[in-house]
């Protein structure tokens, strides 16, 4: 079976796009205040919905975080829309099938962290025995105090 790698190479972010719609359409900071709050919006969009969903992202933004995915090693990106923030967040993506043996190096380091992850456990279980026969140990002595 082979084994395909998603790696993330990065995070880019694209957010707070409303406000920078009005700071587009003004020239002061004041004025760009004023502007959010005080306008009405009109949509001409061909399609009703999922266009209110998304915030517009001015090309040269956009141009300019296609870049910085070019710079990476990815071979795709992945977008999310952060409805929050009003934006968008990049994630330049390198896919590829691993060789052999990538794919066992992979598995044997899954099969350390799990051994680790086991001796942990054991332990700690080890840890809370001898607190228990310690409590243990406590409570006969005084069973035979309290029998006497």
């Amino acid at each position: 079976m082979k084994t395909i790698r998603f790696k993330y190479l990065r995070e880019i972010q694209a957010t707070e796009l409303d406000l920078q719609i009005y700071n587009d359409l003004t020239s002061t900071e004041e004025e760009a205040d004023q502007l959010q709050e005080d306008h009405l919006r009109e949509y001409d969009h061909p399609k009703n919905g999922w266009y209110r969903e998304a915030s517009p992202i001015k090309i040269d933004t956009l141009k300019r975080i296609v870049e910085a995915v070019e710079a990476t090693s990815a071979t795709h990106v992945e977008i999310f829309n952060h409805e929050d923030h009003h934006g968008y967040y990049f994630y330049p993506v390198r896919i590829e099938v691993l060789d052999p043996k990538e794919e066992r190096a992979i598995q044997l380091k899954k099969i350390e962290e799990r051994e680790r992850k086991i001796d942990a456990r054991l332990a700690q279980l080890k840890e809370e025995q001898a607190a228990c026969e310690q409590i243990l140990s406590a409570l006969d002595l005084e069973r035979g105090l309290l029998s006497e």
